[in-house]
């Protein structure tokens, strides 16, 4: 007969496990605990992951809503595009638009920064960034010795409040510079023509108590691609100086393998970049400035040189952050190995260094130096001699700095002296 059969019953028939030692139960929990610590560390693990991860997505969707502010706010609301061009997102994207065509073509690997001398002893407030910008007359296109420094200009940028103020030193001012130890006393425009870039940088500083390290040299072509880029110029000509232009084009237009029609009105125009590169070679008939000054020879042309960096910085300024990240990517593409018409000592690093003050850059001020001046020889040809170059230089420390009182170093003194006595002008005090 079946009977039913308990728990109690089966327990009871299972023998009991014999008690394990003290030893081994320390040696079970041991590890225990290690296989619970390995799994909560690799649960930290994905979380630090998961973070890492969210982090990189908030970083790119801040990139990409400056990016967007910049192409739909008006004007690209000043604040957060600056905020954006001096963060880390906002580098990394720019540089990832611009920096290789940049650091391929346009930087000078070449530039020697340590024959500089940048006269760091000087009572130049470091707010300010000095920067020339040369403009290269070679028919060859080339961009450095060899080349005439059609024009000679001195970019001031105040890095706190974004001013920029800009000077053009005359191509005949007669000036000092060193080439391979032998001084000499010749036109500005010269020295690079004998020396290259870091000469006639060297005279700048010598001459004018400058601490310029960097440059700026773009040829013909270079100013025209940029003009065209821009969309143009506007400006007001007179009939001669339409019938000039039309003189220099054919020139420009053999230098620089660009084409473009010939100027046939005067009066308010619009210049392509090639009529606009022609438009500033123009010195032998009369540029009226804003005010209706009449403004001849080499200050006429000077003039019209910095008329035209003055439409094409109000273009600049007006076309926006975006549109500007696109010309400066189609430029510098465009600049190539064979085809070189822009180049510059800065780094990327530099160009993003200075991008915060760029988008406050305001044009305040443009002249040229020597203030006070006059004409004269010098090796036997017609220069422009500062009358003289310490009264000059201590007006153009007031202009560009607002120096009040300005000392002119020694050196200066030095020049401004054997200047003097080789041209026969001296000051007229």
């Amino acid at each position: 007969m079946n009977r039913e059969i308990k728990s109690n019953d089966i327990r009871s028939r299972v023998p009991e496990a014999p008690s394990e030692s003290p030893a081994l139960d320390r040696g079970q929990r041991l590890r225990a605990e290690r296989i619970r610590a390995e799994k909560l560390r690799r649960r930290r693990k994905k979380k630090r992951i998961k973070r890492t991860i969210l982090v990189v997505e908030i970083l790119l969707l801040v990139a990409l809503i400056a990016v967007g502010a910049m192409v739909l706010l008006p004007d690209g609301k000043k604040s957060l595009v600056k905020a954006f061009v001096g963060s880390a997102p906002g580098r990394a994207v720019i540089r990832s638009m611009i920096g290789s065509d940049y650091e391929a073509n346009i930087q000078d690997k070449e530039f020697d920064s340590s024959a500089i001398s940048s006269n760091s002893g000087l009572n130049i407030s470091n707010a300010y960034t000095n920067i020339a910008l040369f403009g290269g007359d070679s028919r060859d296109g080339s961009l450095g010795k060899g080349a005439h420094s059609d024009s000679i200009i001195i970019f001031s940028i105040n890095n706190e409040t974004g001013e920029i103020k800009m000077s053009s030193v005359f191509r005949d001012t007669a000036m000092k510079y060193t080439v391979d130890g032998e001084v000499h006393y010749n036109k500005a425009t010269d020295a690079m023509f004998a020396g290259g870039i870091e000469t006639t940088i060297n005279m700048l500083n010598e001459n004018l108590d400058m601490n310029i390290t960097d440059y700026a040299v773009v040829n013909f072509a270079g100013l025209a691609n940029i003009v065209d880029a821009l969309g143009g110029m506007d400006v007001t000509i007179t009939e001669d100086e339409m019938q000039w232009i039309n003189n220099y084009l054919g020139e420009t237009r053999e230098v620089t393998g660009m084409t473009t029609l010939n100027v046939t009105e005067y009066g308010a125009v619009h210049l392509t970049g090639l009529q606009a590169t022609a438009y500033c070679r123009i010195r032998y008939v009369t540029f009226y400035d804003a005010d209706g000054n009449a403004i001849n020879d080499d200050y006429g042309r000077a003039a019209r040189q910095r008329l035209v960096l003055e439409q094409i910085f109000a273009r600049m300024k007006s076309a926006g952050p975006k549109q500007m990240l696109d010309v400066a990517k189609t430029l510098f593409a465009q600049s190539s190995a064979e085809n070189k018409f822009i180049t510059s000592s800065l780094s990327m690093d530099e160009i993003l260094d200075l991008m915060p003050a760029a988008v406050d850059a305001t044009l305040v001020g443009s002249s040229g130096f020597p203030t006070v001046l006059t004409t004269g020889n010098i090796n036997s040809g017609n220069c422009v001699i500062a009358q003289d170059l310490h009264d000059n230089v201590v007006l153009l420390h007031e202009y560009l700095f607002g120096t009040a009182g300005y000392v002119p170093t020694e050196a200066v003194d030095t020049i401004s002296t054997k200047l003097s006595k080789i041209t026969g002008v001296y000051s007229e005090k």
